[in-house]
Formats: structure tokens, sequence, C-alpha cells
């Protein structure tokens, strides 16, 4: 009673070439990767109308910065805080000195 070894399915596509990498331009996804969209925009720019604040999150810890309506309370977000090098950027543009916390 010996046991054959055959090459199980799973194995044999692995080791398959991808005829589809060589298609693929991997300059344009880093690049993709690097351009970040501007994230200025005019109607933030009024501080009588929006108060600048980061939102974070209690449970999971996650930070966004955006504004918050004067007149409806209501959070109108910008972006996500990755690093403190996101809240620095969104600073210079929208030329604010000091940030609220709301949770």
């Amino acid at each position: 009673m010996f046991r054959i070894n055959k090459p199980s399915v799973y194995k044999s596509r692995i080791n398959k070439p991808s005829v589809y990498k060589s298609r693929i331009n991997k300059s344009e996804i880093y690049k993709s990767r690097i351009k970040k969209p501007s994230i200025f925009d005019d109607r933030y720019a009024d501080r009588s109308l929006y108060t600048p604040v980061i939102r974070a999150s209690i449970c999971t810890g996650e930070r966004a910065l955006g504004f918050v309506g004067v007149e409806d309370k209501v959070f109108h977000e910008v972006c996500v805080v990755n690093s403190e090098k996101d809240i620095q950027i969104f600073k210079e543009t929208y030329h604010v000195d000091e940030l609220d916390v709301i949770y």
C-alpha cells in the first residue's frame, strides 16, 4: 500500500504564469497612490458658517477632519486622519490654528 502523491489543483494554479501581469503598467498604479486630491473647498472658508473640528471615535479611535455647521450642527468630513502629517496639511490648507475635538 503505497501512497501516490498527486499534484493538487491549487498548487498548479499558483505556479501557472499569469498572462495579465504583463499588461499592467505599474508606474501608473504608483502615480495614482502618490497623488492626493486637493481637499480645499471654498464653502468652508467662511468661519462664521463652519467651525473646523476633529471628530474622534471613542470605540475605534478613528479620527476625521472636517467642519461643523454653526447653524445646523452637521459634521462635514473632509478627510480621515492617517498620521499627524494629515492634520498639518489640513491646518495649512484651511489656515486653521486650533482644532476642537468632538466625540
